[in-house]
């Protein structure tokens, strides 16, 4: 939903869309959600990087099922799973807000059977329309091949990737030898696992397939930028660029000694 949202708007208002009114003078976003995108986005940019990243489950059902932006910005990405419209989304979220709670908590006490099995399916349905939504936007592309969509570490460190190529700079925050870094990536979604492969490489020799890489750090690492980058490669037999389909570089600063301890 988020990515949804944050894709859709973005395009069609620019970055700080969460200031933007719609046509008949009512603000886009409430303003409870301009407060929390003011408060927590500068204050931790790596875990809000995107206005729609400090908003709640209820405040992203309220910002799809709003019936002029539906109308305007989420109806042809969402119709093909809720065709009775905005009133159909408000619904749905409405019911899956009353779980969310007891589902992320595990509080099994609260909910029956049933209730998972409505979680479930409503949820289902959700990504099943999103996924659609964006494999048809693939197969518009010049290139139809899968992208990286989401980069994690085990820092916190959290970024969108919406660029086929990419260069991640971390400075803020160095890694030390001695310790284990994960690093982390998301594909887009409306690409299945088996349409493709995740590469890893550290100085251009393949270390890992897969999302995940965990790397114990040493001296050889040690430096003012490791040499790391992930790769996307499709299953077709051509590539957006000649040889694989996505990249990511990354700018991570190693430094010689152990990580402080911190004095409690």
């Amino acid at each position: 939903m988020r990515s949804l949202i944050d894709d859709t708007l973005r395009d069609a208002l620019g970055d700080r869309y969460h200031e933007s009114v719609l046509p008949g003078g009512n603000p886009l976003f409430s303003k409870k959600m301009r407060s929390r995108i003011a408060r927590y986005c500068p204050s931790a940019p790596n875990r809000f990087p995107r206005p729609v990243d400090a908003l709640l489950l209820d405040d992203l059902g309220s910002l799809l099922a709003k019936e002029d932006a539906f109308k305007i910005y989420f109806r042809n990405a969402l119709i093909g799973g809720f065709p009775f419209g905005s009133n159909q989304v408000r619904q749905v979220i409405k019911i899956l807000v009353g779980y969310r709670n007891a589902v992320f908590h595990a509080n099994e006490r609260s909910l029956s059977f049933h209730d998972l099995e409505r979680v479930l399916c409503y949820s289902s349905d959700f990504i099943a329309t999103i996924k659609s939504h964006y494999a048809t936007m693939s197969n518009q592309s010049k290139f139809p091949a899968p992208m990286f969509t989401r980069y994690s570490d085990s820092l916190g460190n959290v970024r969108q990737i919406t660029k086929a190529r990419d260069d991640l700079s971390f400075t803020d925050e160095p890694l030390y030898r001695g310790e284990t870094a994960t690093f982390m990536v998301e594909v887009d979604g409306s690409y299945a696992p088996t349409d493709y492969k995740v590469v890893w490489r550290l100085r251009g020799v393949v270390v890992q397939e897969g999302c995940n890489f965990s790397l114990l750090l040493g001296n050889e690492h040690v430096g003012e930028r490791l040499p790391l980058q992930v790769e996307v490669v499709s299953n077709k037999e051509w590539h957006r660029m000649n040889m694989v389909d996505a990249l990511i570089t990354f700018n991570y600063e190693v430094l010689p000694m152990g990580r402080p301890s911190i004095e409690t």
